[in-house]
């Protein structure tokens, strides 16, 4: 199962996994509500898709004000990999594809 942690200082704050549709935004409902200035109500959507016996994650853009990077470019939509970047808003996010927790130094 892939999960995301949100990283503060090169230390992990806080970790949520990611079921099969995961939106990020500003709204209370979201299963990630950042509560920051620069992000949209719904900002961008992780969607886990079983693919080949494993399970693909597709990240998307939902048409966000101030957009999503991954891996420090923006993107619309991409398929996430393990320990790839995402910056929503000032929030950096790190996308892990396996249950293991990276030490903090290797973020």
């Amino acid at each position: 199962m892939g999960k995301l942690v949100i990283r503060k200082n090169g230390s992990i704050t806080s970790e949520y996994p990611v079921s099969e549709t995961f939106t990020i935004g500003r709204a209370l409902h979201c299963n990630l509500s950042l509560n920051l200035p620069d992000v949209s109500p719904h900002h961008a959507q992780i969607i886990a898709e079983p693919h080949l016996g494993s399970t693909v994650y597709r990240l998307r853009d939902l048409y966000s004000h101030s957009g999503t990077y991954l891996n420090e470019r923006p993107v619309s939509h991409d398929i996430l990999k393990h320990e790839d970047v995402l910056k929503i808003g000032d929030c950096e996010l790190v996308f892990l594809s396996s249950s293991d927790t990276p030490e903090a130094t290797s973020l």
